[in-house]
């Protein structure tokens, strides 16, 4: 369970997500959105998860999307924000219906779609 926009474990029956884009205030980009959504089956799916905490790295915990990413795609900028919307969307519907709880352990700002 190796992820390029954040890291992921499992121990204690606790699922921890840590947003680790600090270079970028943990905004959420197409790669992060597509992540969230592979470990969110992960967390739905698998009997050891009874609990799931979210967090971010350092100060921020995420402002929302990646504007940086938004705007370097020009014409393909609506189908690359539908992309988005949908894994995102699809991961935090997930989130919402697990069986377990789901804690969001903000530090700093979050806004927009940042939870």
């Amino acid at each position: 369970m190796s992820y390029e926009t954040f890291q992921f474990s499992i121990s204690d029956h606790i699922a921890r997500l840590t947003l680790c884009r600090p270079d970028a205030n943990n905004a959420l980009n197409l790669k992060m959105a597509q992540e969230l959504l592979e470990a969110s089956i992960i967390c739905t799916t698998d009997k050891r998860v009874r609990c799931l905490i979210i967090t971010g790295d350092g100060k921020m915990f995420c402002p929302g999307g990646d504007l940086k990413e938004m705007n370097a795609q020009g014409e393909n900028k609506p189908a690359h924000l539908s992309k988005m919307a949908i894994h995102l969307h699809d991961a935090l519907v997930r989130m919402a219906h697990m069986n377990a709880p789901v804690v969001i352990a903000v530090n700093g700002t979050a806004a927009g779609a940042g939870f």
